[in-house]
């Protein structure tokens, strides 16, 4: 967790509580965040009033709900303490979720409910003794890792298990190298497995959506479906594809604004969303005022805001810059990097060797985890299942070590 949402969620409370900020006062040229420095400034000269701080221009209305959002995530508002002010301890943060409760404000007490229940799991892990924390760091290390929602991949579980939830995923390549091919291979399994998944199309189009994950379940052929030149087999194989899909929890949505999204996602409480992709998206969003790095930031910081408070992963797909190189994209590449890179808990690279000139086999496939916050990067190879884009372990021996050397070299 970063200090910035430590000091979202800090101040959040603050508004919530104004007696935080003398009961559990801050050194506050400690901040990073100088509009939230502002607002604290404010309250301590005595403006504790939100709706007085909006009025004065201290306090706009998206950061009062991001603050808020933020003490609804109940990990952060017990780990914020302990990183800005190591006098901050569970059964402080007790008396104030009793005090949020007692506001009666419409959805604090169910806040305030979920702030409890979690301080209640953590208390006994806040009181271990040193050697306590020891042992019980040294039995963690030998624990297999694992994720809320297995992908399929061993390869990759050098780096990652598999998706999480409060997870914010960023895959990003160049066009045509498989960037929504890996989104949707990621949630294929977990979908097959009975998770909800809620997808924000801004390109292919709902109809190519399903015919994409039909054709991974199905194995078939994907541009042969589309084109109307399958076999008698592979359209059987298809419409069976079509028939598992119709009984899977999943939700295409065309082009949706966030307003919108974040509606559906109240409604159909997704376990995984996926949006494809962001700079499109950030076209639907955008407004006169806005730049087109201004309207990413916001819409990033909603997807976090989201992943964090709906207790979902979110897995956004990105644009790189034109011109890469002889090697696969970066993450400077990132087309608004800065804005889209910083929220991001995992960083992939989807790359595609061959569509380099890469003389390699035709289905290798390399994920460049970039960052990870919770493990080591790397260049994972997998094999990628050309005519319908499923991405899986590829079979013993299929891939030289050569060819591997070759597909993740940078020159």
């Amino acid at each position: 967790m970063s200090q910035i949402d430590s000091e979202w969620a800090y101040m959040g409370c603050a508004l919530l509580d104004p007696t935080v900020l003398t009961r559990f006062p801050l050194d506050l040229n400690r901040l990073v965040n100088h509009p939230i420095k502002a607002v604290l400034k404010a309250m301590q000269d005595g403006l504790t009033d939100p709706v007085v701080l909006h009025e004065r221009g201290f306090l706009t209305t998206a950061q009062a709900a991001d603050a808020f959002n933020m003490v609804a995530s109940p990990e952060h508002a017990i780990q914020f303490a302990r990183i800005i002010n190591e006098n901050w301890r569970v059964r402080e943060f007790k008396a104030v979720a009793a005090e949020i409760q007692a506001f009666g404000i419409d959805g604090l007490n169910v806040i305030s409910k979920r702030l409890q229940s979690l301080m209640d799991d953590a208390a006994p892990q806040a009181a271990m003794s040193h050697e306590q924390m020891i042992q019980f760091l040294i039995q963690d290390l030998d624990s297999p890792q694992q994720a809320d929602f297995d992908i399929g991949l061993r390869r990759t579980s050098e780096c990652f298990a598999g998706l999480n939830r409060k997870e914010l995923i960023l895959v990003y390549g160049e066009t045509s190298h498989g960037k929504t091919a890996t989104m949707l291979s990621f949630v294929r399994g977990p979908l097959m497995g009975g998770c909800r998944v809620l997808i924000a199309d801004y390109e292919l189009g709902t109809p190519m959506t399903y015919r994409r994950l039909a054709s991974m379940i199905s194995n078939a052929k994907l541009n042969e479906v589309a084109e109307r030149r399958q076999s008698v087999s592979e359209k059987e194989a298809y419409l069976k594809g079509l028939e598992t899909l119709s009984k899977l929890n999943l939700n295409v949505m065309a082009s949706p604004n966030m307003a919108a999204l974040e509606v559906e996602i109240e409604k159909f409480k997704p376990d995984i969303v996926v949006v494809d992709y962001i700079q499109l998206a950030a076209d639907v969003e955008k407004n006169k005022n806005e730049n087109l790095s201004q309207t990413i930031t916001s819409i990033m910081a909603k997807l976090k805001r989201l992943c964090l408070t709906k207790d979902c992963c979110v897995i956004v797909g990105s644009q790189v810059v034109k011109d890469v190189g002889k090697g696969r994209a970066r993450l400077p590449d990132v087309k608004e990097s800065g804005a889209i890179a910083n929220s991001a808990t995992k960083a992939i690279c989807a790359y595609w060797p061959s569509k380099k000139g890469r003389p390699v086999h035709s289905e290798m496939y390399v994920l460049g985890i970039d960052k990870n916050t919770n493990g080591p990067t790397a260049e994972i190879v997998v094999r990628i299942q050309a005519h319908c884009g499923r991405l899986e372990d590829p079979p013993e021996g299929m891939f030289t070590q050569a060819e591997k050397e070759m597909a993740v070299q940078g020159g």
